[in-house]
């Protein structure tokens, strides 16, 4: 019971022309926003990626911060302490609540303080310089520790420079060299304290050193005796030389060989006097050198 109507008309070409433009304007827009979300994307990922890597970083240098075998510490440039590992700690005798509420200039030795204070407080210091000397600290129990300490202002840009500083304990170092200086002082006054002249020798002959007694008996004064041969102070009438006998025995490690036939001396004055003449080997930084131990046997 409805009535249908059918109408006609030209179609307008315009509108496929204005879809089209649209339709490609729609796809350029999409292509734009998807290649910018990509790019927000590779972004991101790169952040993350950098993000990890700091994060790392900040974890390698905190785990060598914080189990150093050196102490460590970062101070402001008042000496306040900001941070510090165990390793400071140790060398101190301080608990880490204890040493936080210690000024670090404070943990100077008095004497050696104005220096520390004159770098830190000195306008000269550029950031990443670094200044290593021997000074002391004072340990808990007030007894001084030797180190070394290094320390460099760090750089920065919101805010007022921090110092790093290292130290490293010498304490047992300074122990030991004055032990080697007290052995070596001893051995010295032995050797001065010897009757019998002892002269080293090298290979060639020539004279490395002499003590007291060989000044006693030749002489001659010690500077006298350096760098001359052997040979201008001793004489062999039997095999020539007393390089005769080094050269035979050169070869032996153990060498250790008495004269005492007809061997001369030369004193400074041209007097010939009869002595005894004793040669060994040692090795020295890998050279060989020849000990010789001369008694005057005149009496």
């Amino acid at each position: 019971g409805r009535n249908w109507q059918i109408i006609s008309s030209q179609i307008n070409m315009e509108a496929p022309s204005l879809i089209n433009t649209t339709r490609v304007s729609g796809w350029l827009i999409t292509l734009a926003i998807s290649l910018l979300f990509n790019s927000f994307l590779r972004s991101l990922a790169q952040q993350n990626q950098i993000l990890r890597e700091l994060n790392e970083s900040k974890f390698r240098f905190s785990q060598a911060f914080k189990f150093a075998p050196q102490g460590i510490a970062l101070i402001n440039c008042t000496g306040d302490l900001i941070n510090f590992n165990k390793s400071l700690c140790n060398s101190l005798g301080y608990d880490q609540d204890e040493l936080y509420e210690k000024n670090f200039f404070n943990l100077i030795t008095e004497n050696q303080r104005e220096r520390l204070m004159k770098i830190i407080e000195g306008n000269h210091s550029k950031s990443g310089e670094n200044h290593q000397y021997e000074t002391t600290l004072l340990h808990k129990n007030r007894h001084p520790v030797n180190v070394i300490i290094s320390l460099a202002r760090t750089q920065t840009n919101t805010h007022e420079s921090d110092w790093i500083v290292q130290i490293i304990d010498i304490s047992h170092r300074i122990v030991y060299e004055h032990l080697l200086q007290e052995e070596a002082s001893y051995n010295q006054s032995i050797l001065h304290a010897v009757v019998d002249a002892i002269i080293t020798l090298d290979e060639k002959g020539n004279i490395r050193s002499v003590n007291p007694a060989a000044s006693h008996i030749f002489g001659y004064s010690e500077d006298q005796f350096i760098h001359h041969h052997i040979n201008n102070f001793v004489q062999d009438t039997e095999s020539g030389s007393v390089m005769h006998h080094i050269k035979r025995h050169s070869d032996s490690n153990n060498m250790n060989i008495k004269i005492n036939h007809n061997i001369i001396g030369l004193k400074l004055n041209g007097e010939a006097f009869p002595i005894e003449l004793q040669l060994s080997c040692i090795h020295r930084k890998q050279e060989k050198l020849f000990i010789a131990v001369v008694r005057d046997i005149s009496k």
